[in-house]
């Protein structure tokens, strides 16, 4: 297979490739999208882009944060090509969003998946029922409503709405018990993200009140809305299905650190 490896592919290229699936693609194109990317590695053959490569870098807040690693191609043998060439960090999480490809990203690292510490995609169309607690679309005006039960400040808030991503939450006696945000758009995807409620009003439907207020946001524009998990949060899970939202794909997860010393 006649192949060249492009150390800095750019994002308009990925996006396209990327773009070519984007029901399986939602991951690696959020990542590319919204995230911190510190390298896109990209595999050409002849008849175009075979493999895309992203570095992610470790989120700034969390101490001993490891780089993301994902990979999509059009075919195992592109896949291993470019996993074989990139420059990949020494220590990172990689990342599988197609089955087939993680027994080969198993056997390169020689390690397995950590069962439950991937993520669960999950989506609807059609918008979900009213839950009996009522949310509603927050705008900047609520910046002076108590927040903290909810541990968020009014300069997060404002950076959501500022992206053009609309909020809703449950307030009660002046404060903000709970949010959910439509946010995250991809071609005709959006996602329901930021699903919080705080800890003293939990058990009571909050979350399923933001988290549907959001989805019917998303589904009245015509989109697809999108519901993200850790697979072993069951709780999260349930509040998405609650809304009707079916599995659409897995992620799955394999930490590789380098041994100091």
């Amino acid at each position: 297979m006649q192949i060249s490896i492009i150390d800095d592919l750019p994002h308009d290229v990925a996006h396209e490739f990327l773009s070519r699936d984007t029901a399986h693609n939602l991951a690696i194109l959020g990542a590319l999208l919204f995230e911190p990317v510190e390298a896109v590695y990209g595999l050409q053959r002849a008849a175009g882009c075979a493999a895309v490569g992203l570095v992610v870098a470790g989120e700034a807040n969390i101490p001993d944060a490891l780089p993301t690693v994902m990979i999509d191609a059009v075919d195992a043998e592109s896949f291993l090509a470019l996993l074989e060439e990139g420059m990949w960090p020494s220590s990172a999480t990689w990342v599988a969003h197609r089955r087939e490809f993680l027994p080969l990203l198993e056997r390169y690292l020689g390690r397995a998946h950590t069962p439950g510490q991937g993520m669960v995609y999950l989506g609807t169309r059609a918008a979900p029922p009213a839950p009996p607690v009522a949310a509603r679309l927050l705008t900047r005006a609520d910046a002076a409503l108590d927040m903290t039960p909810c541990s968020l400040s009014a300069i997060a808030l404002s950076y959501w709405m500022i992206r053009g991503w609309r909020v809703y939450g449950v307030v009660e006696g002046g404060q903000l018990i709970g949010h959910a945000v439509a946010s995250y758009p991809i071609d005709d995807t959006e996602e329901v993200s930021a699903v919080f409620t705080a800890p003293d009003a939990r058990r009571r439907g909050v979350a399923r009140a933001c988290a549907a207020a959001a989805a019917r946001d998303i589904c009245a524009k015509g989109k697809q809305a999108i519901y993200v998990s850790r697979q072993n949060n069951h709780a999260s899970i349930a509040v998405a299905r609650s809304l009707g939202m079916q599995p659409l794909f897995e992620t799955w997860e394999i930490e590789v650190r380098k041994r100091q010393g």
